[in-house]
């Protein structure tokens, strides 16, 4: 019976060492990130929704002072709105150039009645991430896009994505009928040719001023998780972010520069020597990638 008793407690105490050994982690938000983007590839509002939350939560973890006490999801958010607006999109459907109208709906509810400010040189994760845009009542390009392309399926607005050298706009596409819309600048129409020239995309040839997909968006968040954990250290998770944002934008220049700068960390010079070639040829003009590319001349 003693015997009994001390196999027992020893098999009790195997069993706790076991449990305490395969304790579960919390999941990594790279492969959360992953799962959010290659399921449901049709259902952008929910990537969008998922994909906030797991951007607003990394915030919160990386830099707790940049997200306010009081935040709405942005789910709720987009509903709200988009019930807001839908009078006066059924009313434009009488006018002769209805999407013209409808975007300058778009804008004023955005930039006058939330009252968003447009922030230029702000890549920090924060101002990326559209809830904590819409709490802060401030966002960068990449939130501001999101934010039109959720309100966008909501209202059934065709608006889709334009990439451009660190930079992300809008085009409305109904058809053979585009217009470009800057939402660093209210909102107002930009010309192809503008964007040609600002940017010198005759020697850029990954920007070729095409409509991506809305869902394209996405990896532009993805791309600015990838530098927040790059900035506090984890170049792992980072690189597999930048290779998860490769993934839905193949040739992407800024993520293959990136990645290559991770691979440079983690001690792997050829690779990374790769990666910069591979963004130079997508981006001649890319300054990071020339410049990194520099640290082999002599080798």
């Amino acid at each position: 019976m003693v015997r009994e008793v001390i196999g027992i407690r020893c098999a009790a105490a195997l069993l706790a060492a076991s449990l305490g050994a395969c304790r579960l982690e919390p999941p990594d938000p790279a492969s959360q990130a992953a799962a959010i983007l290659r399921k449901h590839p049709s259902g952008f509002s929910d990537q969008l929704a998922a994909l906030d939350a797991l951007a607003a939560r990394e915030v919160a973890a990386l830099e707790p002072d940049m997200v306010p006490p009081q935040r709405v999801s942005l789910a709720e958010s987009l509903f709200a709105y988009s019930a807001r607006l839908k009078p006066a999109f059924a009313a434009a459907s009488a006018a002769p150039d209805s999407d013209s109208v409808r975007i300058a709906a778009l804008n004023a509810f955005i930039f006058d009645s939330l009252a968003l400010l447009p922030l230029d040189a702000d890549t920090g994760l924060a101002a990326t991430v559209p809830s904590l845009a819409l709490a802060r009542r401030k966002g960068n390009c990449v939130a501001l896009t999101l934010i039109y392309l959720g309100l966008g399926q909501a209202l059934d607005v065709p608006l889709v994505p334009v990439f451009l050298p660190g930079h992300l706009c809008l085009r409305l596409r109904r058809g053979p009928v585009a217009r470009n819309i800057e939402t660093l600048r209210g909102g107002i129409a930009r010309t192809d040719s503008f964007y040609r020239e600002t940017f010198t995309l005759g020697k850029r040839p990954w920007y070729s001023l095409a409509d991506a997909r809305p869902n394209q968006a996405l990896a532009a968040l993805v791309f600015n998780l990838g530098n927040a954990r790059r900035f506090h250290g984890d170049t792992r998770a980072a690189a597999d972010e930048y290779r998860l944002v490769e993934e839905a934008l193949p040739g992407f220049p800024e993520a293959l520069g990136n990645q290559g700068v991770c691979l440079w960390l983690r001690g792997d010079s050829a690779g990374a020597k790769a990666k910069f070639t591979a963004a130079l040829a997508g981006d001649s003009l890319s300054a990071p990638a020339l410049r990194n590319l520099g640290l082999f001349s002599g080798r």
